[in-house]
C-alpha cells in the first residue's frame, strides 16, 4: 500500500504496519470515549441548595488563615441559633460571630475537651523543662494551652455549649445526626439556625442529610 503525504516523496507502509496502526488508534480511542463516558456518568453535581450564590454582604469571622470563614451578614441577622460542627482548638469563629449576634451556640466535636488542653499543657511544660537543660527553646508554649482552658472555659457556659460527639449519618456512642441536632439538641423555639462544618472531608457523608 503507497501512502502519499502531499509531496513528491512517496512512503510504503505495508498492509500490516496500517492495519496494525488503526487497530491502536481505534484502542485508544475507544478508551478515551470509554473514559469521557464514565466522567459525564460519575460527574458530581451539588444541589441548586448547595451551589455558590454571589453576595454582596461577605464579612470574614474568626482569625487569619485557618479557622476563619466568610459569613453573609444577613445569615447573621436571620439566624437564632449557631450550630458549630469541628472547632479543634479554636473557636474564633464563634466568638466573632457572638459578638455580633447574641444566640445560642452548640459547638460540636469529640476531640475537644478540656482534658486536652491540660494534657497538651503538660506535655509542654516537661518538654520545656528537659529542652531548658540542655540549652534549647521548646517551639510551643505550655503557656498558650492554659490560655486556651481558660478560654475555653469562659465561652462555653450559660447559652453557648460544646457537644463531645461526632457529626455523621448514623448515631451510636460516638456520633450523632442532623436529626438529633435538631430535635435534641436545637432549642424548640430557635428554628432558623446556621450550619457552620469543617470536619476535613467528612462532610461529604451527610450532606443528603443537610438536604
Amino acid at each position: 500500500m503507497v501512502w502519499n503525504n502531499g509531496s513528491d516523496a512517496c512512503t510504503s507502509f505495508s498492509s500490516d504496519r496500517i492495519g496494525h496502526k488503526i487497530a491502536v488508534n481505534f484502542y485508544f480511542s475507544k478508551i478515551h470515549r470509554t473514559r469521557e463516558e464514565m466522567q459525564a456518568a460519575n460527574t458530581a453535581v451539588l444541589p441548586a441548595f448547595f451551589r455558590p450564590q454571589k453576595v454582596p454582604q461577605l464579612v470574614r469571622l474568626g482569625r487569619d488563615c485557618d479557622g476563619g470563614y466568610l459569613i453573609d451578614l444577613r445569615c447573621i441577622g436571620d439566624a437564632d441559633c449557631l450550630v458549630s460542627v469541628g472547632i479543634n482548638d479554636d473557636w474564633s469563629f464563634e466568638k466573632d460571630f457572638s459578638a455580633l449576634s447574641q444566640v445560642p451556640i452548640i459547638a460540636i466535636d469529640a476531640k475537644t475537651s478540656r482534658w486536652l488542653f491540660r494534657r497538651r499543657q503538660y506535655r509542654e511544660t516537661i518538654k520545656s523543662f528537659v529542652k531548658g537543660l540542655a540549652g534549647r527553646k521548646n517551639r510551643d508554649d505550655p503557656r498558650r494551652h492554659k490560655a486556651l482552658l481558660m478560654d475555653y472555659d469562659e465561652f462555653f457556659k450559660d447559652d453557648n455549649r460544646h457537644i463531645r460527639k461526632f457529626l455523621a449519618g448514623a448515631r451510636d456512642a460516638k456520633h450523632i445526626t442532623i436529626d438529633d441536632v435538631v430535635n435534641r439538641l436545637i432549642p424548640k423555639h430557635h428554628r432558623r439556625f446556621l450550619l457552620k462544618i469543617d470536619i476535613e472531608g467528612a462532610e461529604y457523608g451527610i450532606l443528603n442529610d443537610i438536604c
